[in-house]
């Protein structure tokens, strides 16, 4: 084979190797759900997200919280809980309340009360029980 075609095959190998890490840098959220706080300011977000891979697929689930009027970390979601898991993922990487994990229950206790329940036993790798003016609770 000659130089100019190993230099192809080269190339196509590092353009196939290109596609594949492109595919693999966002991670598919497979459930969502919002809850408002009672008076408005904040929304509670859960999700479930799914990457498929080699040796390297993993589900997570998520509560963060954001303050809709911007002034608290640039109205951007903060994360307050995780855990390694979701719901059963009838429908893999597709958007579907199918998804979403039962035992996961966010309920506004206050306007200044979040309180999330599992209701079957979680290893969570985040546990944050404050933010901002926000007390959050785990059961």
């Amino acid at each position: 084979m000659t130089s100019r075609g190993l230099l192809g095959i080269a190339a196509m190998t590092g353009l196939v190797a290109l596609a594949v890490l492109a595919g693999c840098d966002r991670s598919p959220t497979v459930w969502k759900q919002d809850v408002r706080s009672p008076d408005g300011a904040w929304i509670a977000t859960a999700r479930t997200d799914q990457q498929g891979g080699f040796g390297s697929a993993w589900v997570e689930t998520t509560v963060s919280i954001r303050k809709l009027n911007r002034t608290v970390n640039d109205g951007k979601p903060f994360d307050v809980f995780s855990y390694p898991g979701g719901g059963s993922i009838r429908h893999s990487y597709i958007l579907s309340n199918e998804n979403a994990d039962p035992n996961l229950q966010i309920v506004w206790l206050t306007p200044r009360h979040l309180q999330i329940t599992h209701l079957s036993s979680v290893s969570p790798d985040l546990e944050v029980v404050r933010f901002a003016d926000i007390d959050i609770s785990f059961r």
